[in-house]
C-alpha cells in the first residue's frame, strides 16, 4: 500500500466555524504499485484534485481517508466511486451519532463531517475508509487519458482531472440507495433522495420522493422525470438564470435542475443532460458565450453537499490554490489561459474590492477577465481568468491576490507559476532549438515545425498528442520538461521526480539550492554539476552527484545537515550502523525522490 497525506494548511479564517480545510488522505491500492510514467501522472492528478481543488472549498473538522485503485472496468468507463458503507443516525437506538437526522441514511465522509465524529468502514474491502475511487486500467494502459492539469484535453483523449473530481464528488455522497421499484433499504432514504422530487405529467406539478411513494417513484425512475429541489440549488439556480439563457433544464420556475434517473447503472445520482450551461454537479468542464473553458472547481457538487447537510464549507474560497501554466515561448504573446474560481459560500454578501498580481514576476502574468471589483451574492461565483506571458527564460512566479469584505477586510491567495522557453515555432512545448540540438551525440528525434512528431516509447511517428507532453523514452519523465529541467528526454535512465518541494526532481529541495547563490546547485535545473567540484553537468541529478567528494552524495549532506560543498570524512549520522549503504537511499526517500538512476547522457 501506498500512502499520501494530503492535508492542506491554509488558514481558511473567515468567520467560518472551521478554521481549517478539510483534511483528505488518500491512500494509492491495487493497481497503483507500478512505477510506470501514467501511473505516477495519474497519481499526480488524483493528488492535484485533492489539495488543490477539494480541501481549500471544503471545511471539515474530519479528516477523511480515501481509497484509491486501478481497475479493470468496463469498456468507455472511466472511473467509479462512492461511500463505502452508509450509516444513520439508529444503527444502534442505545447510541444514536450526534448531528445526525433521524431516518435517512448518510455516506460515511457527511456522517463524519456532520457529527465530527470518525465515523470509517469497520469491515469488508474498504475497511478504514471512508471513501473509494476507482479508475479503468485498461483506459490508462491503452494511453486513453489525459493526465495534465495545465492545458485543455485534446479531443481523442478523456481529461482524466475531471474523471477524478466526479468520482470523489460521488464518494463525498452523492449517490443514490433507491431502487427500480422506488424502494429504500429499511425504508429510510439517504441524503440524496430527500432532495428529488417527481413529475408524473408535463405541467410543472412536483412531488417530493416521500410524497410520491414506492408506486410513484417506481413511475418517474422509470420516466426520466426527476428534478432537485435543494434549497441552496434552488438559490445557485435562481442566480444562473438570471444571468444566462434558460433551457430545457430549467421547465419549472422553483425547482433548479432535472436529473438524470438515479437507477440506470450509467447514471447513477447524475444531472440531465440537458443540463449544460452554465455548469453541472461534478462536471467541471464549463461553457460560456466565448467558448468553453476548463475551470478546476467542484461546480455545483458545493451547493448540493449543502442541501445534503455538509457543516462547513470555505466562506470564500478561489480553487485551484495554484495555477500552473504550460511552457510558454517568449515569441508568443500569451498563453492558454487558465481560470481561478472565487465561490462565496457565505449567507450573505461578499464585495470583491480588488484582484491583483503581487511578486517580482508579476509582469509575467496578467489577468484577462474578472479583475474588476464586484459584488458576490450567497452561493456566488467569479471567474477569473489568467494569462502568462514569460517575457524572458527561465522560471516565473507570481501571486493572484483577491481583497473582499465581508464586513472585515480579507484577502485570498492564488500562486501562479510558468516557465519560459526559448522560441517555440509550432507551440508544442520545446523550443526550437532544444528540437533541433545535438543530444550528445544521440539523433535528435523532435521537428521543430511539427508539433506531434513523435510518440511514446521511442515513436517516431505522431500519436495525436503534442511533442513537450509526451515521454518519449519512456522514463516517466514528460518531454518538455526533461528539457526544461536539465535532463536528456531520449535517454531512459536520465531523469528527475519533481515533487512540490523540489521543483526540479533532483533529490535536492529548493530551499536547500536557494540557500546559496554563490553554490552550483539550481532549484529548476536538475543537472548543473558533477562530482569532485565539477560545474560541468555529467547527466546525473544533482542529488546523487559527490560534489565535495568526501563520499556522501549531495542530497544525504542537505539530509543530515552537513554541507556537501565542503569535505568532511568524519560526518557522524544520527542513526544505527546498521544502515549501511541504505542510508543514501532513505534520504532520498524521505524527499520523495524515487527511482532515480545514475547514468550519464552518453550511455
Amino acid at each position: 500500500m501506498i500512502k499520501v497525506t494530503l492535508k492542506l494548511i491554509i488558514l481558511l479564517l473567515f468567520g467560518s466555524s472551521s478554521a481549517f480545510a478539510v483534511g483528505m488522505i488518500v491512500d494509492f491500492e491495487s493497481g497503483f504499485e507500478s512505477s510506470s510514467r501514467d501511473v505516477l501522472l495519474a497519481r499526480g492528478i488524483i493528488e492535484y484534485a485533492v489539495s488543490e481543488i477539494f480541501e481549500p472549498q471544503l471545511g471539515g473538522q474530519v479528516t477523511l481517508h480515501i481509497k484509491a485503485e486501478l481497475l479493470d472496468l468496463p469498456v468507455n468507463v472511466s472511473g467509479s466511486g462512492g461511500p463505502v458503507a452508509l450509516t444513520h443516525k439508529y444503527l444502534n437506538p442505545l447510541s444514536p451519532i450526534p448531528g445526525l437526522l433521524p431516518g435517512r441514511w448518510y455516506a460515511l465522509a457527511l456522517a463524519s463531517e456532520c457529527s465530527g465524529m470518525d465515523l470509517k468502514a469497520t469491515s469488508g474491502l474498504h475497511s478504514g475508509y471512508h471513501m473509494h475511487i476507482a479508475f479503468n486500467r485498461i483506459m490508462l494502459n491503452n494511453e486513453e487519458f489525459w493526465l495534465y492539469h495545465d492545458r485543455d484535453c485534446p479531443v481523442n483523449k478523456k481529461d482524466f482531472l475531471s474523471a477524478v473530481i466526479h468520482e470523489i464528488g460521488h464518494a463525498l455522497c452523492f449517490g443514490a440507495v433507491v431502487d427500480i421499484n422506488g424502494n429504500y433499504p429499511d425504508d429510510m432514504p439517504s441524503t440524496f433522495e430527500i432532495n428529488l422530487s417527481g413529475n408524473f405529467d408535463p405541467e410543472p406539478e412536483m412531488y417530493t420522493f416521500e410524497e410520491l411513494g414506492h408506486s410513484g417513484r417506481e413511475i418517474v425512475l422509470l420516466d426520466g422525470d426527476v428534478w432537485w429541489h435543494g434549497a441552496a440549488m434552488f438559490v445557485v439556480g435562481q442566480r444562473k438564470r438570471q444571468t444566462f439563457p434558460p433551457d430545457d433544464a430549467f421547465n419549472a420556475s422553483y425547482y433548479y435542475a432535472k436529473m438524470m434517473a438515479p437507477i440506470t447503472t450509467w447514471s447513477v445520482s447524475h444531472w440531465h443532460t440537458s443540463h449544460s450551461r452554465p455548469e453541472q454537479v461534478m462536471e467541471p468542464a464549463l461553457s460560456d458565450d466565448l467558448g468553453s473553458f476548463m475551470a478546476r472547481e467542484i461546480g455545483l457538487l458545493g451547493p448540493a453537499l449543502q442541501d445534503m447537510g455538509w457543516p462547513d464549507m470555505a466562506l470564500m474560497a478561489a480553487s485551484p490554490t495554484t495555477l500552473l501554466f504550460a511552457p510558454t515561448s517568449m515569441n508568443k504573446s500569451l498563453s492558454a489561459p487558465q481560470t481561478v474560481v472565487v465561490s462565496n459560500n457565505r449567507n450573505g454578501v461578499t464585495s470583491i474590492t480588488q484582484v491583483e498580481i503581487l511578486g517580482d514576476h508579476a509582469g509575467s502574468f496578467s489577468i484577462l477577465s474578472g479583475g474588476s471589483p464586484t459584488t458576490l451574492p450567497y452561493l456566488g461565483t467569479l471567474y477569473i481568468s489568467v494569462g502568462f506571458s514569460p517575457g524572458s527564460v527561465g522560471y516565473k512566479e507570481a501571486t493572484l491576490r483577491i481583497s473582499y469584505n465581508d464586513g472585515i477586510t480579507k484577502h485570498v491567495d492564488v500562486a501562479l507559476e510558468g516557465f519560459g522557453i526559448m522560441t517555440d515555432s509550432d507551440d508544442d512545448g520545446i523550443s526550437d532549438f532544444d528540437e533541433t540540438r545535438d543530444l550528445y551525440g544521440l539523433s535528435n528525434p523532435f521537428n521543430w515545425q511539427v508539433t506531434d512528431s513523435t510518440g511514446e516509447n521511442g515513436e517516431t511517428t505522431g500519436d495525436g498528442v503534442d511533442d513537450g507532453y509526451n515521454d518519449f523514452d519512456g522514463d516517466g519523465m514528460s518531454n518538455r520538461e526533461e528539457f526544461i529541467f536539465g535532463y536528456n528526454p531520449i535517454d531512459p535512465g536520465n531523469y528527475g521526480v519533481r515533487t512540490a518541494y523540489d521543483t526540479d526532481g533532483d533529490g535536492i529541495l529548493d530551499e536547500d539550492e536557494a540557500a546559496d547563490l554563490s553554490g552550483p546547485f539550481d532549484p529548476y535545473n536538475g543537472d548543473t554539476s558533477g562530482d569532485y567540484f565539477s560545474d560541468v553537468p555529467d547527466g546525473i541529478p544533482d542529488g546523487q552527484n559527490d560534489y565535495d567528494g568526501d563520499g556522501f552524495d549531495n542530497a544525504f549532506e542537505y539530509r543530515w545537515g552537513t554541507n556537501p560543498l565542503e569535505p568532511d570524512f568524519d560526518i557522524k549520522i544520527p542513526a544505527s550502523s546498521s544502515l549501511g549503504v541504505g542510508v543514501s537511499l532513505i534520504s532520498l526517500l524521505f524527499f520523495g525522490v524515487l527511482l532515480l538512476k545514475k547514468r550519464s547522457w552518453r550511455s
